[in-house]
């Protein structure tokens, strides 16, 4: 009996029980999953350098014209800039029928001033430059609601009705 148990042993030593809980341990036959891309990584960019604009003192100066067309029509214009950016001038011209109209003006820390001299038909000696404005946000649009007719339902007629008229759907 001894080596009829010998022999058994020896037969079934590799042998597992189907419901067997043996444990031979974990070892994966696989690598780890590796990224099949690079991950992206943003390159750094210097700041470009931005053009100021120089910024220079104000240079005097003066400029005019004088036109005289051969009809008798005149136009002109002169102005001069002092080195604090003050502006004086004036402009104007005159027609073949000797009425004129002349803009004397003074641009400087105080403003823009205008005196005008004329003799067009119709003008009057005024002043009204005297205007105090006041600037206010524009009116909000309001559009009006788009108009909505709802269809009107009538009773189904059946097969015959809904095709012949009678019955249905008006709008």
């Amino acid at each position: 009996i001894a080596i009829f148990a010998a022999f058994l042993a020896t037969a079934f030593a590799g042998y597992r029980a189907p419901g067997s809980s043996a444990y031979y341990g974990y070892s994966p036959s696989y690598g780890v999953p590796k990224a099949a891309y690079a991950v992206p990584v943003a390159a750094y960019a210097a700041p470009k350098a931005a053009y100021i604009e120089p910024v220079y003192k104000p240079q005097p100066y003066s400029f005019g014209y004088n036109i005289d067309d051969g009809y008798g029509n005149n136009n002109h214009q002169n102005e001069e800039g002092d080195e604090y950016g003050s502006k004086r001038g004036s402009y104007g011209y005159t027609d073949a029928y000797g009425i004129y109209r002349k803009v004397d003006y003074i641009a400087d820390d105080y403003g823009f001033r205008a005196s005008i001299s004329t003799n067009e038909p119709g003008t009057t000696s005024a002043d009204p430059a005297d205007v105090k404005m006041v600037a206010k946000e524009p009116a909000a649009q309001v559009h009006p609601a788009p108009a909505y007719h709802a269809p009107t339902y009538v009773a189904y007629g059946g097969h015959h009705g809904g095709h012949h008229g009678r019955f249905g759907y008006k709008s």
